[in-house]
C-alpha cells in the first residue's frame, strides 16, 4: 500500500484516504493556539500565473511588535495543487509557533518533481525574500529567521546551507 501511495503522489493521483489524513492537526497543543491570529493566503509571488504563490502567517495574540519567525518548508515532490501549506500539521504548526510568542509562517511553492528544484529554490527564495522585505507589516523581526524544512525539502533548501545568511539563525531538518 505504501509502495501504491508513492506511485500515485508522483503523478498527482492520490487515494480517497489522502484527504482525510491531510486534514489531521498534530496532537501536541499548548495554551493559546486557538487564540493566533492567522493572514490567510498572502500573495508572495504574482505575475505570472502557473508561479502564483501565497502563504499564511500566524501571529500572536496580543500587541503587535517584531518577533522571529518560523518558515515551515513542506516536502516534496507532491501533486499539483495539493495546497501544502493547507494541511492539517502545518496549520497546527503555524499555530502552535505563534501560541509560543513566535510568527509561524506556511506557504506553497513549486516541487512536482525532481527536474523542477531549481524553481523550487526559486519558489522558497521568494518567499523568504518577502517575509525580509515586508517584515514591518508582518511583525517579523527580519534578522531571526528559522527555516523548518520537511522531508523531501531538504535538497531545495540546500543554498542556506551554501550562503549561510546571518538572517537564517537556526535551520532544522526533518
Amino acid at each position: 500500500m505504501i509502495l501504491g501511495r508513492v506511485i500515485a503522489s508522483a503523478f498527482g493521483q492520490m487515494p480517497a484516504q489522502h484527504d482525510a489524513m491531510s486534514a489531521r492537526r498534530i496532537v501536541y497543543i499548548v495554551p493559546g493556539m486557538d487564540r493566533v491570529n492567522v493572514q490567510r493566503d498572502l500573495a508572495f509571488r504574482t505575475g505570472d500565473p502557473s508561479a502564483e504563490l501565497t502563504m499564511d502567517v500566524y501571529r500572536p495574540a496580543g500587541p503587535p511588535m517584531p518577533r522571529p519567525a518560523i518558515i515551515f518548508v513542506h516536502g516534496g515532490p507532491v501533486a499539483r495543487g495539493s495546497g501544502q501549506k493547507d494541511r492539517g500539521v502545518f496549520r497546527s504548526y503555524g499555530e502552535l509557533t505563534a501560541a509560543s510568542g513566535l510568527i509561524g509562517i506556511t506557504f506553497n511553492y513549486r516541487y512536482y518533481s525532481p527536474a523542477e528544484m531549481a524553481s523550487a529554490e526559486t519558489d522558497i527564495r521568494a518567499a523568504v525574500d518577502y517575509v525580509r522585505a515586508n517584515a514591518d507589516r508582518l511583525n517579523v523581526d527580519p534578522d531571526r529567521l528559522a527555516i523548518w524544512v520537511f522531508s523531501g525539502g531538504g535538497p531545495v533548501i540546500s543554498f542556506v546551507l551554501r550562503e549561510v545568511p546571518d538572517y537564517v539563525r537556526c535551520l532544522v531538518t526533518y
